[in-house]
């Protein structure tokens, strides 16, 4: 029987295993470590949802690295519209840009915000309004940075009280929820709130130095969803981050998340 040859190389962070030619990613390095739960071989294709009324476009660029990773340029219809870029291998993402086209009241195309990374595997972004002609290409999870991999807990803020939890609501429908925050040595009672359609927004009381745990929501009244919606949960350990956006996913479905 003929002995296969293999070799591990080593190349930022990603371990590779090469055997005949054949090249296949066992790890990826990623400043978020999002990858954990991606695909070992393979990073799931970079998929974008539009949730504005106006149309974007925009170009998705990748880490540079040992091997060549060309950007990928997209395009995608006003809300509920999405994109879901080629196969992209073990390329990290490093940056989402994001112009939104012939924006109302703000004087035609406006620029967001760009969503920007060292590298990262993750693949889910959506594109949000954020304020007047102010938008912002942004990851969706339901997870805090600190858990995977970017640290920003009560001992990397500088802060004697974190910033007040703010929540925008980015939907047509009235929602409703609960901030409740990490047990710990001091008593951090949780914050009922109650936030009117996009763009209502709700700015909960001084929390001092008391990290979130998880944030609920429940939208209201929806049309063709039969009646109320519980929103996927947002869901940390504990994290001072203190921006949040409730946001429409996919028909019938609503996820509370953070704007970095």
């Amino acid at each position: 029987m003929k002995l296969l040859q293999y070799s591990v190389l080593s190349v930022l962070g990603s371990t590779l295993l090469l055997s005949n030619g054949a090249v296949a990613a066992l790890r990826g390095a990623s400043s978020d470590a999002e990858d954990e739960d991606v695909a070992a071989t393979s990073y799931r294709p970079v998929n974008i949802k539009n949730l504005t009324p106006y149309r974007a476009t925009g170009v998705v660029s990748y880490a540079s690295g040992p091997f060549k990773c060309s950007d990928d340029s997209y395009e995608v219809k006003p809300r509920p519209g999405e994109w879901t870029g080629p196969s992209r291998g073990i390329c990290l993402v490093h940056q989402i840009t994001a112009t939104l086209h012939d924006v109302t009241g703000c004087d035609g195309d406006v620029q967001a915000k760009s969503y920007s990374s060292t590298g990262t595997a993750y693949d889910q972004f959506v594109v949000v309004e954020v304020g007047k002609c102010k938008f912002q290409a942004t990851r969706l999870t339901d997870r805090a940075l600190e858990e995977i991999g970017d640290n920003e807990d009560a001992s990397t803020v500088a802060a004697t009280s974190y910033a007040r939890v703010n929540i925008k609501n980015l939907t047509p429908y009235r929602a409703t929820g609960v901030v409740s925050y990490a047990s710990g040595p001091f008593k951090c009672s949780d914050d009922s709130y109650e936030v009117k359609p996009r763009p209502g927004e709700w700015t909960g009381p001084s929390r001092g130095i008391c990290l979130v745990h998880q944030i609920t929501a429940t939208l209201h009244d929806v049309t063709g969803c039969d009646g109320d919606v519980q929103a996927k949960s947002y869901s940390s350990t504990g994290t001072a981050y203190s921006q949040y956006v409730v946001v429409e996913v996919g028909k019938c479905k609503y996820q509370v998340t953070r704007l970095p």
